[in-house]
């Protein structure tokens, strides 16, 4: 299936110990989700210790990072499936000060509508 930039694309985001993955999804005409295109990152040993959320948080930054021209050109909002609850990821509004080795950096043009997506 080819992208359709006249409908929303979807993030589906994991991360594990060793490394993080998405999958840039988008439904066809019946409402069937397709994969689109797949990213991967094994983790450096600074990133292993990170915490789960932020490993988390570093899988939805990767996954815009990768698949940008797909979800900052839409007109739509990205939802992000993560099996982490969305409240959780440290993702900072401008007004937010910035703390020191945290992941918590989304591009501003980058509209996020997050949901917890039960694996």
């Amino acid at each position: 299936m080819a992208p359709d930039f006249d409908k929303p694309f979807t993030l589906v985001i994991d991360a594990s110990d060793v490394a993080v993955g998405s999958v840039l999804v988008q439904d066809d005409k019946e409402g069937t989700d397709h994969p689109l295109s797949f990213y991967s990152k094994k983790l450096n040993k600074h990133q292993q210790r990170y915490s789960t959320v932020e490993k988390e948080a570093l899988a939805l930054i990767l996954a815009i990072q990768h698949f940008e021209v797909y979800v900052t050109t839409g007109q739509f909002p990205v939802e992000v499936f993560t099996d982490r609850q969305s409240s959780h990821l440290p993702v900072q509004n401008e007004e937010q000060e910035s703390a020191p080795n945290k992941v918590e950096f989304i591009p501003p043009r980058v509209q996020l509508g997050c949901e917890t997506h039960p694996w």
